[in-house]
C-alpha cells in the first residue's frame, strides 16, 4: 500500500539541522498537506526527498497554476530547504514564473518588508501580466520572504513571447531581439513534449513560431536562474524554481540552466525536476521529470447554474452553446470541425469561457473558416491573441463541398451551435441554416413558453 505523509509534520531533523538563533522559523502551513513522491514510479519516503532538495544546487517545482494545494505544499517545502540551507552557510533563492523579469526591483523591495502582498501585485501589474487568482500564491510568496536570501523575477515579458508568437523571432525590433537569451531550438525530447501538448495544434501555419516562443519562455526563466547561480559568492548558492508543469520537466528549465552552467565553467551539483499533480491525472503528456508530487484534490467550488465549468485539463465536455441559433434559423445537417488555434486559446477554452453568439462559417478558396467565434484573452498569457480572429476549421473534401453546395445554390447560412473537447481536442459543431421568418419565432416563443408552463404544472404536483 503507498504511504501517504504529512508535510505539515517536516521539521528541521528532516534535513539535520538545527535553527539558527535568531532566524526566523517558517510559519506553520494554514492547513495540513499531505503529499506522495514518486520517482521513476517508485513511491519514495517524503523525508528522502526533501533531503535531496536540501542538497540539489537547482530543484524546479513545477505546479499547476492558481492551485492552492500545489502553492502551499511549494511554500513549505522552500521554508523547510531555506532553513537548511542558513543552518549549513548557503544561500538559497526562490525564482518565480509569475513575475516578469522587469518586476525584480518590486519584488526586491518586497522582499525586504518595503512592500506589502498588495503593493506588490499593483507594482508588477498582476493582474494584466499574469492574470491567475493572487491569492492562492499568498502563502509561497509570505512564506518565502522570511525564508530566502533572494526572490527571482524570472519571466521574459510577454510582448516579447506574443509577438515570437504571432510573427516570428526575425521580426523582431533590434530592441526588443536583445531581450532573448541565447535558444535551443532541436532539442528532440523538448519538440516531442511540445508537440503531445498541443496536440493538433502544433502543426500547420505558425506552429514554429509558438514553438519559439515556448523555449523563449523556458530559456529566458533558466538564463536568470543560472545568472544568480553564476554570480561570485562566499557561500554556496541554490535556486528553487516554481513554474508550471511544463516548464519543469527535464528537457524545459532544468536542461537549459545544466547548460548555461556547464558553459560558464561550473561544476554543479544535481539539477533536479519535479512535478506536482492533484490526484491522479493532470500532468502533461511526456514530460518527463526526476519526481513526481501528489496531493489529494480540492474541492471545487459550485457554479451558479449559468455559469460555464471549466474543462478538466486533458478532459473532454461542452465549453459554450450558440442558444440563439434555433431561435434564430431552422436547423438542418450538422458536421463536427476541427479548430486551428493557438496556445492562449486553448488555455482559455479549457477554463470554460467561449461566446458563439455572432459566429458564422464561410468557404473561401476551397476552405472553412469561423468568424465571429468569441475565444476571450486570458490576462496573463504570454502570447495572446485576437478574441473574435477569423479562424480555419479543421473538415474533409466532401464536407466542404457539401456545406459550399448548400450555401450558393439553396442560399443556406452555416451557424456555429456548440464548441466542446473530444478526446482532448476542440472541436466546433457547425450546422446549415436557413433563417426563421418572423411568425415562426412567434411560434417557437409560444412552444417553449408552453413547455416551461408544463414543467411547472408538473413540478407543482409532485410537491
Amino acid at each position: 500500500m503507498k504511504r501517504l505523509l504529512a508535510l505539515a509534520a517536516l521539521a528541521p531533523a528532516l534535513v539535520g539541522c538545527v535553527v539558527p538563533s535568531g532566524a526566523r522559523a517558517p510559519a506553520a502551513a494554514p492547513l495540513p498537506i499531505v503529499a506522495e513522491v514518486e520517482a521513476n514510479g517508485r513511491v519514495v519516503p517524503l523525508a528522502e526527498f526533501v533531503r535531496m532538495g536540501a542538497r540539489a544546487d537547482v530543484v524546479c517545482l513545477g505546479e499547476q497554476h492558481g492551485t492552492s494545494t500545489h502553492h502551499r505544499l511549494h511554500g513549505r517545502l522552500v521554508e523547510t530547504w531555506g532553513q537548511a540551507a542558513r543552518a549549513e552557510g548557503r544561500a538559497l533563492a526562490l525564482g518565480l514564473e509569475m513575475f516578469e523579469r522587469t518586476a525584480q526591483p518590486a519584488l526586491d523591495a518586497y522582499h525586504r518588508g518595503a512592500l506589502d502582498h498588495r503593493g506588490l501585485l499593483a507594482a508588477t501589474d498582476w493582474t494584466h501580466r499574469w492574470g491567475h487568482d493572487p491569492e492562492p500564491y499568498r502563502p509561497l510568496l509570505e512564506g518565502a520572504r522570511g525564508a530566502v536570501d533572494a526572490l527571482l523575477a524570472l519571466n521574459a515579458r510577454r510582448e516579447v513571447t506574443r509577438a515570437v508568437a504571432k510573427m516570428g523571432l526575425d521580426a523582431l525590433p533590434p530592441a526588443v531581439r536583445a531581450e532573448v537569451p541565447e535558444l535551443v531550438l532541436d532539442d528532440a525530447e523538448h519538440q516531442r513534449f511540445f508537440a503531445a501538448a498541443m496536440g493538433a495544434h502544433a502543426h500547420g501555419g505558425g506552429a514554429e513560431a509558438l514553438y519559439t516562443a515556448q523555449v523563449i519562455w523556458d530559456e529566458t526563466m533558466a538564463a536568470t536562474a543560472a545568472a544568480w547561480l553564476l554570480v561570485p559568492s562566499n557561500a554556496p548558492r541554490q535556486v528553487v524554481v516554481v513554474a508550471g508543469n511544463g516548464h519543469c520537466h527535464r528537457s524545459a528549465i532544468p536542461r537549459r540552466i545544466a547548460r548555461r552552467l556547464e558553459a560558464a565553467g561550473r561544476r554543479h551539483g544535481p539539477i533536479v525536476s519535479v512535478l506536482t499533480r492533484s490526484g491522479r491525472g493532470g500532468l502533461p503528456s511526456l514530460a518527463a521529470s526526476d519526481y513526481v508530487l501528489t496531493v489529494p484534490e480540492e474541492r471545487m467550488a459550485k457554479h451558479k447554474k449559468n455559469d460555464a465549468p471549466a474543462v478538466e485539463q486533458y478532459g473532454d465536455g461542452i465549453i459554450a452553446k450558440n442558444r440563439r441559433a434555433s431561435f434564430d434559423y431552422e436547423l438542418s445537417d450538422t458536421y463536427e470541425a476541427g479548430l486551428q488555434l493557438i496556445g492562449s486559446e486553448v488555455k482559455v477554452l479549457r477554463a470554460g469561457k467561449a461566446d458563439l453568439s455572432d459566429a458564422y462559417v464561410t468557404i473561401e478558396r476551397g476552405e472553412a473558416f469561423v468568424h465571429g467565434a468569441n475565444i476571450p484573452e486570458l490576462s496573463g498569457t504570454p502570447f495572446g491573441h485576437e478574441p473574435k480572429r477569423k479562424r480555419k476549421l479543421l473538415l474533409n473534401r466532401d464536407e466542404i463541398d457539401a456545406i459550399e453546395r448548400a450555401t450558393e445554390r439553396e442560399g443556406m447560412t452555416v451557424v456555429a451551435t456548440k464548441i466542446y473537447f473530444r478526446g482532448g481536442r476542440a472541436k466546433l459543431e457547425i450546422a446549415l441554416a436557413r433563417g426563421k421568418k418572423l411568425h415562426d419565432k412567434r411560434e417557437s416563443l409560444k412552444r417553449k413558453e408552453a413547455d416551461r408552463e408544463a414543467r411547472a404544472a408538473v413540478s407543482g404536483r409532485r410537491g
